[in-house]
């Protein structure tokens, strides 16, 4: 397949914002911006035992975040968070004037003591409530409603970190803004359940589409119900925008530097209608996507590209 060249739209330089400290969570908002936060101190998101590597849940140390949102003036600060005692992967507004911060990952100790891992706090900054969301979150989207939709990658969905019994077993959970589950995902008929929750989109207050390991599929979800899907070619991408019945993939394994235009048609058929490479971004930190819009972090700019440029 010819593959077409294609400039994406530099939407905000983040430069000034990064300098002062490291990038922690970076997530699409509803309106083609992104949301991002910065720890202010020395990071502390991991532990070494016997060689090997894991995610730790708390610094040693209280973390600081500064959180800001992109805009066609530049980036817009939005509050301080002083003395978390989390570490912080995802970023969402829970309401014009709550933020909810997430940790990915969860310890389950006894049936009455494990992480919090879901933060509330006020547009001021100041902490509110804490409430469970799980371990091995993979993505965290929030409606305009204050719907929470978090999504989860394997361990998440097996059970790590004490979690015999996983809060994330069906793969992607819908939440009331104060902890309450309102949805867990259930495959149609066909379709295999979630062993990996690989990219989310909550294209809306109420459609949302997943897709994940096994097969690959691309799921619909509207108004609580799955209600349709389609096998998708490209195996291993970790985002995609969607508009209609077009979706907008990342390539996936060994191939994330393409783009891929998927055109969804009957009888669960998906079909491969254009091969994309950005000529203006040389590599991808980070990746997120929300309806129509794919936002990509290269270096310290913020990229976008949506499915109407392919149109």
């Amino acid at each position: 397949m010819r593959v077409l060249k294609h400039t994406a739209e530099m939407i905000c330089d983040i430069s000034e914002e990064m300098s002062q400290g490291e990038l922690i969570a970076f997530d699409c908002l509803d309106n083609r911006n992104a949301i991002f936060a910065v720890a202010k101190k020395e990071v502390d998101y991991r532990t070494f035992r016997s060689g090997a590597s894991f995610s730790k849940i708390k610094p040693d140390t209280r973390q600081d975040y500064s959180v800001f949102i992109t805009s066609d003036e530049g980036a817009i600060h939005l509050t301080d968070i002083v003395g978390e005692e989390f570490n912080i992967h995802h970023i969402q507004p829970l309401s014009k004037n709550r933020l909810l911060l997430v940790c990915a990952r969860s310890r389950w100790r006894s049936g009455t003591d494990f992480d919090c891992n879901g933060r509330i706090y006020g547009a001021d900054g100041v902490f509110q409530k804490e409430i469970l969301l799980g371990d091995g979150i993979q993505d965290v989207q929030v409606t305009t409603h204050g719907k929470i939709w978090t999504s989860y990658f394997d361990e998440g969905v097996f059970g790590n970190y004490g979690w015999n019994d996983p809060v994330g077993s069906s793969g992607l959970i819908a939440w009331k803004a104060n902890g309450e589950k309102v949805y867990e995902y259930s495959p149609m008929h066909g379709l295999d359940v979630i062993c990996d929750c690989y990219a989310l989109n909550v294209e809306s207050d109420n459609t949302t589409w997943c897709y994940y390991l096994d097969e690959f599929p691309l799921v619909k979800i509207k108004d609580g119900k799955e209600v349709g899907y389609w096998t998708i070619p490209i195996r291993g991408s970790d985002a995609f925008a969607i508009y209609r019945n077009f979706a907008l993939f990342r390539g996936g394994y060994n191939d994330s530097d393409h783009l891929y235009l998927i055109q969804l048609l009957e009888n669960n058929v998906a079909k491969v209608v254009k091969k994309i490479s950005l000529e203006n971004v040389s590599k991808v930190d980070s990746v997120s996507a929300r309806g129509d819009s794919l936002l990509i972090l290269s270096g310290k700019f913020v990229y976008r590209v949506s499915v109407h440029d392919f149109l």
